[in-house]
């Protein structure tokens, strides 16, 4: 029997034994980078043996509308064939690579529920007989210590999982597939950073700033040469850590033979702004941003718009959010996990680390203290205001910077001041009209749209996530051009610029929140040290909000905390260091007890319970720019790419879960093309304020 793995396309369809056998290879040479080379195509060659049944193959050829469970037969073969823990690997890979990896528990009983004769006979059948290795485990993984196993499982699926889309890919989309990997090698990408950086920096001015930026990019090169392992980067902000940080990332992985760098930011908002930064000195080509909200968590994440949106991240410089970067680490579904093999032998460099949320570090630790012993991966973790890691991991960090205490001082730009009384929103608007410009950082959107309202209208400006990327883009590029002119600028915003925006106000106000991102807004304040001294001022939000949850938490515990400490200098990081000790002693740092559930090796468990962000956001295409144009385009197609959306991307504005319900049901959003997943706006989007609509909840 001609036995199928996909339905025939213009009258021929995909053979199995050439799609089982191509899955292993790609699939076994992707598990080779963390000792998983065997069984990794060990899985690629089983995942679709149950398409041999009559049912499925009647169903490839259309003869019936169902073609039952492909998954259980090659789970069972192999537990038949090898049992115990290498079995133990293999099933639930194999039982999740369409709709997400099982609990173990449910793993082992779906396999004993098919009874699998034949199958020695099948194989012949197929030709594949000899083509089965023996697989083993690496000598490092313990078989008893089930979390370990739990992370080596799930980057063993996701080195199946994209095996088989990028074999699929190629079957159906050739064209498409073509496109795949097209990226300049890390050497080139090294020597092309250090030409930019010598005519950008080789001849900049003597001050402070500038040698300060020098002194750290060359403790960074130097740091490079040291083993792979755990390092941080303490620099205030303004001292240069996002070049230098880069630097560190590109000498240590040519020194090491890695294969890319990953740059985890906090916030969508300032992940486009360190992608410019990034091309401005590396070949554009280069870096791939990956932030899309896109990547499904329902269980259709094996198709369409989910599918493309999944990216495999194969390029050499890769900017995403730790939403996706860390969610992706605890995950079980296809699209989400796909990329992880490729975090093995990558330098993973973790931006403004302070902004992890507390109530998840015990396990986010855990899982990169493997990733440094296991899968030849070494963090670097950078911050102004570094957290008190001794607190929640074990971990040994290095720390490059020379004399972070002694930088801050140097640094030292900025005098804090404490408004006594609450402000009102038009007598913060006051405050900030006493200056030509200024800028107001608030803690929700709806507080920043007030105060906006109280500014004169000729020089005021809003930023906010309901503004699309290429907006926000816009609206930074107006605000640095006013400041570089000297032209009047008062800017309302959320705490989106706090972390990495590169701004430089004379004054900048600052709602009471977290201590870290007060800290962080004063980062805006006479950043390139022009002036003597900038002025930030804390303040008391008269009519302002909190998000609630860790954020509320994080801002009433800095309260207690400065209420203790008398006149305390935020600009120091002594100050920093007895918050953390403080804050991380009252705190539970593992809040949903995801280290005890990945013991358990409850894949989909661990995955609900790990959330960077609580409340899941999808994104709508707002008709903003260039977007309108592509949108168009797109209605003319037949399905949407993932070069589509990789365009689109600057246009994007995250609707919550909820929000996105009542949007649909209200007509103000639209699928792009029917069934794609693709949403985009119909309703109200102001040219000042952004996406606008009753429901807004407000928050940031």
């Amino acid at each position: 029997m001609d036995y199928l793995a996909h339905s025939p396309r213009d009258g021929q369809g995909q053979a199995l034994p050439d799609h089982l056998l191509a899955v292993a290879t790609r699939a076994g040479e992707l598990g080779q980078a963390f000792g998983a080379g065997d069984l990794a195509y060990v899985a690629g060659l089983v995942h679709d043996l149950g398409k041999t049944s009559a049912q499925f193959q009647q169903y490839l050829r259309g003869l019936v509308t169902t073609g039952g469970d492909h998954k259980l037969a090659g789970a069972q073969w192999v537990y038949e064939q090898f049992g115990g823990v290498v079995a133990a690997v293999i099933a639930p890979v194999v039982l999740g690579h369409h709709g997400g990896l099982p609990a173990l528990a449910t793993a082992v009983g779906e396999v004993k529920k098919l009874a699998a004769p034949g199958l020695s006979q099948t194989w012949q059948a197929l030709g594949l007989a000899d083509k089965m290795p023996s697989p083993a485990l690496p000598e490092w993984l313990d078989a008893k210590d089930a979390a370990t196993c739990e992370l080596f499982i799930r980057l063993l699926f996701s080195a199946l999982v994209d095996a088989d889309y990028l074999d699929t890919e190629s079957h159906f989309h050739p064209q498409q597939a073509a496109l795949r990997g097209q990226f300049p090698g890390l050497g080139e990408v090294h020597e092309a950073f250090t030409a930019a950086y010598a005519s950008a920096f080789g001849s900049t001015p003597e001050s402070v700033v500038n040698q300060v930026r020098r002194e750290v990019h060359e403790a960074c090169v130097k740091a490079a040469q040291g083993p792979p392992g755990a390092y941080s980067l303490t620099v205030p902000t303004g001292g240069g850590k996002t070049l230098a940080s880069l630097a560190f990332g590109l000498n240590h992985a040519l020194r090491h033979g890695l294969e890319r760098i990953i740059v985890v930011i906090p916030y969508t908002s300032i992940i486009e702004q360190t992608a410019d930064v990034y091309r401005k000195f590396v070949p554009p080509a280069a870096v791939l941003e990956h932030h899309s909200a896109l990547a499904s968590e329902d269980g259709a994440a094996n198709t369409g718009l989910h599918r493309l949106a999944a990216e495999n991240w194969d390029a050499p410089l890769i900017v995403t959010t730790a939403v996706q970067f860390f969610e992706s680490l605890f995950a079980h579904r296809p699209g989400r996990c796909r990329k992880l093999h490729h975090v093995a032998r990558s330098v993973v460099i973790v931006d403004e680390t302070q902004t992890l949320p507390v109530g998840l570090l015990q396990p986010t630790f855990a899982v990169l203290k493997e990733l440094v012993a296991h899968y030849g991966v070494t963090v670097l973790l950078t911050s102004a205001t570094q957290p008190a890691y001794e607190k929640f991991t074990d971990l040994p960090i290095t720390e490059i910077a020379p004399d972070p205490v002694g930088l801050a001082q140097q640094l030292k730009r900025v005098q804090f001041t404490h408004q006594p009384q609450p402000l009102t929103w038009a007598e913060v608007a006051q405050f900030m009209q006493g200056k030509p410009q200024a800028m107001a950082v608030v803690n929700t959107r709806g507080d920043a749209q007030a105060l906006y309202e109280q500014l004169p209208g000729d020089c005021r400006l809003l930023l906010s996530t309901r503004l699309c990327g290429a907006h926000r883009r816009q609206v930074l590029e107006e605000v640095r051009q006013r400041l570089q002119e000297g032209q009047p600028c008062l800017l309302a915003t959320t705490q989106l610029v706090e972390a990495g925006v590169d701004l430089d106000f004379p004054l900048v106000l600052r709602a009471t929140g977290p201590l870290v991102n007060m800290v962080q807004a004063a980062g805006r304040c006479n950043r390139e040290g022009c002036k003597k001294t900038g002025e930030v001022i804390v303040f008391e939000a008269k009519e302002g909000h909190l998000p609630p949850g860790a954020y509320q938490t994080a801002t009433d515990q800095t309260r207690s905390f400065l209420a203790g400490q008398g006149e305390a200098d935020l600009a120091d990081p002594k100050t920093h260091a007895a918050f953390f000790a403080s804050f991380y002693q009252a705190a539970d740092l593992d809040a949903k007890g995801i280290s005890k559930l990945r013991k358990s090796l409850d894949f989909p468990a661990v995955s609900e319970a790990y959330r960077v962000i609580e409340d899941d956001t999808t994104p709508v295409v707002e008709c903003w720019g260039e977007a309108k144009d592509l949108l168009t385009a797109i209605g003319q197609q037949k399905s949407v790419t993932w070069q589509d959306l990789r365009r689109l991307q600057p246009y994007f504005v995250n609707l919550r879960a909820y929000e996105l319900k009542e949007a649909q049901k209200a007509g103000l959003c639209a699928e792009v093309l029917p069934g794609s997943g693709l949403w985009r706006w119909d309703g109200k989007y102001d040219p000042n304020l952004g996406l606008q609509w009753e429901h807004d909840t407000q928050v940031f």
